[in-house]
């Protein structure tokens, strides 16, 4: 499947449709995982990553396991708004995954600060910084990029 725009996937959304987040970086996949119903957002685990094969199996896995084909990935847009090229290099790994996942439905999302939104959630959860440096955040980063999106796309109620 192609990648599918925010909006477009929007107006595809189902009862009961499940998410994965990813937060892909050179060396790591933070996936977490949202019920659209629940509305509940999760940090489920990291990929170390190795060869995009081994992404892939992981990916259908994950994808099998919590009973999914959408996958909200971010897009890592500069500051600015504009496309760089970490951009392109997630497209480019994006494309080779569909290679494998024929199945998977991708949505870029904007994903500018998740990061340092993730390091602050994890030290207010208590993990003091020394004890978070060194380990990755990148499961808690797709979290906060999974839940800008439900937020996004989820109707308000007042």
């Amino acid at each position: 499947m192609p990648i599918i725009p925010a909006d477009q996937f929007k107006s595809s959304l189902r009862p009961g449709i499940k998410l994965l987040g990813l937060d892909i970086s050179k060396i790591s996949i933070g996936i977490a995982f949202a019920d659209i119903e629940t509305g509940i957002v999760t940090p489920v685990t990291i990929i170390d990553r190795k060869r995009l094969k081994d992404d892939a199996e992981k990916l259908s896995k994950l994808m099998a396991e919590y009973g999914t084909k959408s996958l909200i990935v971010g897009w890592p847009l500069n500051m600015d708004g504009s496309e760089g090229k970490r951009c392109q290099a997630i497209r480019d790994t994006v494309l080779e995954l569909q290679k494998t996942l024929q199945s998977a439905k991708f949505v870029f999302w904007d994903e500018r600060l998740s990061t340092a939104v993730a390091n602050n959630l994890v030290e207010e959860i208590g993990i003091s910084g020394r004890k978070l440096r060194g380990k990755k955040v990148d499961n808690h980063a797709a979290m906060v990029i999974l839940r800008s999106f439900l937020d996004e796309i989820t109707p308000r109620t007042s």
